[in-house]
């Protein structure tokens, strides 16, 4: 049997940051990093990887412990996801969790550490197994469109958080006209 060799994600982050072509290896191993903790960790790659490849930061993380260094990696990946819920907030677009399990969850502690009240939940109605989730509505993601206009009585589309393990989501919300980055993050 082959022995496996453990590498320290660490260290190896520090070592790939600021070479050229670097920064997508970064950031995956920077989501790698961060999926150890309980909380929600976006997985849509990054338009701008610059949080996460703060050379000066990566040049004292040696000096932080491991968890400091998670909650930054965090804090960085997450960066977007808060940017595009605090956006759709300022426009009046409600900001829905796709997911009402662990993951969604987590999602909804994330927005509200970070001081935004989420909108909703979306889910497949074969899946919906009550009509609110920690004081939220659960809408069915069937019929997401007049969910939204009957139960939040607005018509604007909503910005939608995917808190799902099920992968073809982001095909799904694409092919409705749902835009990465604007209207929609997983």
């Amino acid at each position: 049997m082959a022995e496996t060799q453990a590498i320290d994600i660490v260290a190896t982050i520090q070592s790939l940051v600021g070479q050229p072509g670097s920064d997508q290896r970064v950031m995956l191993l920077c989501q790698i990093l961060a999926q150890g903790g309980e909380r929600f960790v976006p997985v849509t790659p990054l338009a701008d990887p610059a949080p996460l490849v703060d050379r000066a930061f990566w040049d004292q993380a040696h000096t932080l412990s491991r968890d400091a260094v998670t909650d930054w990696v965090e804090r960085g990946l997450n960066h977007e996801l808060l940017t595009g819920a605090s956006a759709a907030t300022k426009a009046g677009r409600p900001v829905l969790i796709h997911g009402t399990g662990a993951t969604g969850r987590r999602a909804l502690t994330l927005l509200i550490e970070a001081g935004h009240r989420p909108t909703g939940f979306v889910t497949p109605r074969d899946h919906m197994t009550a009509e609110t989730l920690n004081g939220l509505p659960v809408l069915p993601a069937e019929t997401l469109a007049e969910a939204v206009a009957a139960r939040l009585g607005t018509d604007m589309r909503p910005f939608v958080i995917i808190a799902s393990s099920y992968a073809l989501l982001l095909d799904d919300y694409e092919a409705a006209g749902y835009v990465l980055r604007r209207d929609v993050i997983c």
